[in-house]
């Protein structure tokens, strides 16, 4: 029986193993046994069916983000981290994600309520959402592009010297460092609203 759910994972799978240009409704149907007519019963057009793909891929909210009693700092932290992950493993998915800022409206919503209810001040909610959604996906685009674009070989150390003694002595893995810089971001753009915030 063809529904809903059962495109979107069937395009995902295109997307992933192919690429954009490998989804296409004829194809879509052909793979899963059907006239590509019958996709219009759930479907305006191949771009509204890449939008769902995309909403289903990268901007599900982890459950814990809704569920779990924590600091809003560790709800931002999670989130991000979560469309990070999803954006790697589902790289074919970050043009749609560009072209749609609107994606993941619902899940926001319910974010940024948990945020305001647990002191984030309203008008810094934005910022927060946009900066690390913004770093998520630069760094996604930057990892995906060259994996190893931190890795120095010694041919290279021997012009770029201090490139690759920052490289050796790298500590921390690019998921570490990637968490680092977002919760430095979430850290700044607080205090940085603090005095904002306070009467008088």
């Amino acid at each position: 029986m063809l529904s809903r759910e059962r495109i979107i994972k069937a395009a995902l799978r295109i997307v992933d193993e192919e690429g954009l240009d490998a989804l296409t409704t004829r194809r879509l149907a052909a793979d899963l046994g059907v006239k590509g007519a019958s996709l219009y019963n759930h479907f305006r057009d191949k771009d509204d069916i890449l939008v769902a793909v995309a909403e289903y891929a990268l901007t599900r909210v982890p459950e814990r983000m809704l569920k779990e009693d924590v600091a809003p700092q560790q709800l931002l932290l999670w989130g991000v981290v979560a469309l990070r992950d999803a954006l790697l493993a589902n790289p074919n998915l970050i043009p749609i994600l560009i072209r749609h800022p609107s994606l993941g409206r619902a899940n926001r919503e319910a974010v940024t309520a948990r945020l305001i209810e647990g002191g984030i001040p309203v008008e810094d909610v934005l910022l927060l959402h946009e900066s690390l959604e913004r770093w998520a996906i630069g760094n996604a685009v930057s990892e995906t592009a060259d994996p190893t674009a931190s890795a120095i070989d010694p041919e290279t150390a021997k012009h770029y010297p201090a490139l690759s003694k920052a490289a050796e002595r790298r500590q921390k893995t690019s998921h570490e460092m990637f968490e680092t810089v977002a919760a430095s971001i979430i850290r700044t753009v607080l205090e940085a609203a603090e005095p904002a915030s306070r009467p008088g």
